[in-house]
């Protein structure tokens, strides 16, 4: 599990470079097309029930999902991946439980 959680951590940190390099350069456009799709990606795979969770990562992940679902409210997106897209409208279409805070 170690070494799963290493190897996507450092394949992030390879993306927030190229995306960083996009931005400086003056290419916002593909650095934003970047951005969008890996968020895509990981909306996909959160599971909005969160019954197998321990109550830390649901609080989080209900957070990233409710900042997400406000975010995309704000800027709508249509990518190429037609299908990810739908995968993401569900996501964000279910009823995301509120901050207990």
């Amino acid at each position: 599990m170690l070494n799963a959680w290493v190897q996507e951590q450092a394949g992030d940190v390879k993306g927030y470079l190229d995306a960083l390099r996009k931005l400086r350069s003056g290419n916002t456009d593909e650095a934003i097309e970047f951005l969008e799709s890996r968020l895509d990606d990981d909306l996909v795979v959160l599971e909005p029930e969160g019954y197998r969770l321990q109550e830390q990562a649901r609080t989080e992940m209900y957070a990233a999902l409710r900042a997400a679902k406000q975010y995309r409210s704000e800027y709508p997106r249509k990518s190429r991946r037609g299908i990810v897209d739908e995968m993401v409208r569900n996501v964000l279409s279910q009823e995301i439980p509120a901050s207990k805070n």
